[in-house]
């Protein structure tokens, strides 16, 4: 993990202030076009919701599954900014005054118990903070620090997703690898026959090499950018692979 929890709950505060302040600017009605069966009513009260759901579960210690409430979602853009700030003060505040290291219910791997969430609703909001600019044709900036901690989220959660995105399970090969190449950190993944690995690496050889910045491979990993916007070099079979399979 590359941010500690207090930088988590930092970074997460941040979006969700940004996220705020697009909830006021965007039409409810308009589509997303990051997530076409979404409008952005249907993002925001996702998100919002999402929050509620990660409060309830850190504030209750829930040691088992938890299914999300049905949350009422208001309509006005300027009323459904104050419910999502409302929502995100609750979550901070649940967040910062519970130990990182309390166990409870998660569904994913790599960081464990309240950190987990503290990530988790990081990257929830983060990504989904880029939809909705998305929808007013924003420009997308993610931190540096957040979108390299939120690949290796992504990598750390993706195996645990086949719950629900059972084509996960088909990210296997005969050792070809793709490696994610930044500029400060790049990511190695190696498809074996029995499933895929990851690991931090340097300059390293691969079948097939994205190139962008951190925000870009962070993105791309989402399918919020798609391969056609990096520089790509080597076999796109593989790449075209890792993008099919690895869709959530």
């Amino acid at each position: 993990m590359v941010l500690s929890y207090p930088e988590l709950c930092t970074a997460l505060d941040g979006e969700i202030a940004h996220l705020v302040k697009v909830a006021a600017a965007v039409d409810l009605d308009a589509p997303v076009p990051t997530c076409p069966a979404w409008t952005a009513g249907h993002l925001l009260g996702h998100t919002g919701g999402s929050h509620r759901w990660a409060t309830g579960i850190v504030r209750e210690r829930a040691q088992a599954f938890v299914r999300p409430g049905g949350v009422p979602v208001p309509r006005e853009p300027a009323t459904v900014a104050a419910w999502l700030a409302d929502g995100g003060t609750e979550l901070l505040d649940v967040l910062r005054a519970t130990d990182p290291d309390t166990a409870v219910w998660t569904w994913g791997g790599g960081a464990r118990g309240v950190t987990w969430w503290a990530r988790r609703q990081l990257h929830e909001t983060t990504v989904h903070r880029v939809d909705a600019e998305s929808a007013l044709d924003a420009a997308w900036l993610v931190q540096d620090a957040v979108a390299v901690d939120g690949v290796e989220e992504f990598l750390d959660n993706l195996p645990y997703t086949r719950i629900w995105a059972p084509h996960v399970d088909q990210l296997r090969g005969a050792g070809e690898t793709l490696l994610l190449a930044g500029p400060e950190v790049s990511w190695l993944i190696t498809l074996d026959p029995d499933g895929w690995r990851w690991e931090r690496a340097g300059a390293a050889a691969a079948r097939v090499t994205v190139r962008g910045s951190a925000t870009d491979l962070y993105l791309f990993l989402w399918g919020r950018r798609p391969a056609a916007d990096l520089v790509v070099e080597g076999d796109r079979a593989v790449l075209d692979l890792w993008v099919r399979h690895s869709a959530i």
